[in-house]
């Protein structure tokens, strides 16, 4: 999902700050995660980050997680099949109902914390999330991320269901040398200086690529970069990120 001149575009989860105060950065964004009320988010909060994106030209996804506002959908639950596939359509009923009120279309999905890694392998999960989305929404593109060792097996069985994948990279957020995300307990997982922040989206985006902690090059093909709405930094980084791309 690169823009139309060709370029690697920037996605932001929004809407998990019940004050809307995360929604600053949608003028620098290219598509907006928005939290459906798993594990953030709530009616007023959704329609509040929906009617954002429209005013800004925003391309609109949905941004489902488990069902754990305490923990930020940042653990995997263990849920039955059955009782996610009915949390998820809940959540996206959610959105899609606002999204039509406001004149607004829901066009990919990117589950949130546990939910996008665990359904990287879990080929039941995945499809739990499908059926989920198929019943609720026309999208019919998931996010997922670039770098996860069964990528091809998920692209297969996502395309077997008809779904296209939006492969996803991370400028904040530290990679370690099997290219999977630092996990967020150590010191150093989040990028926190902008200028950091916009090197890494530049060698995403033009050489295809990150350093990872390591200090080794690593290739990294990716359609969209995602820049986290809780990172405090995240707005002085989009807007050095934007002056450079354009």
């Amino acid at each position: 999902m690169r823009n139309d001149a060709g370029v690697v575009t920037i996605n932001c989860d929004l809407g998990e700050k019940c004050d809307g105060s995360d929604l600053v950065l949608m003028p620098w964004l290219d598509l907006a995660n928005v939290a459906c009320g798993g594990h953030a988010g709530d009616e007023k909060t959704i329609r509040r980050a929906v009617i954002e994106a429209k005013n800004h030209s925003v391309r609109l996804g949905a941004h489902p997680g488990y069902p754990d506002k305490e923990r930020f959908g940042r653990v995997s639950l263990g849920l039955s099949l059955d009782d996610l596939t009915k949390s998820l359509i809940a959540q996206l009923e959610d959105i899609q109902r606002i999204s039509n009120e406001e004149g607004m279309e829901v066009t990919y999905v990117k589950p949130h914390g546990a939910l996008y890694h665990d359904l990287m392998g879990s080929h039941e999960i995945l499809r739990a999330v499908i059926v989920a989305i198929t019943e609720t929404t026309s999208a019919r593109s998931l996010m997922i991320s670039a770098t996860h060792p069964k990528l091809g097996q998920v692209t297969e069985a996502a395309e077997c269901l008809g779904f296209s994948l939006i492969l996803e990279a991370f400028c904040d957020r530290a990679y370690q040398a099997d290219g999977q995300l630092l996990d967020r307990s150590h010191p150093n997982s989040l990028l926190s200086v902008p200028d950091d922040i916009f090197n890494r989206f530049r060698d995403l985006s033009e050489k295809e690529g990150v350093w990872n902690c390591e200090g080794e090059w690593m290739t990294l093909k990716a359609d969209t970069v995602c820049v986290h709405g809780d990172n405090p930094v995240a707005f002085d980084a989009l807007k050095l990120i934007n002056a450079g791309r354009f």
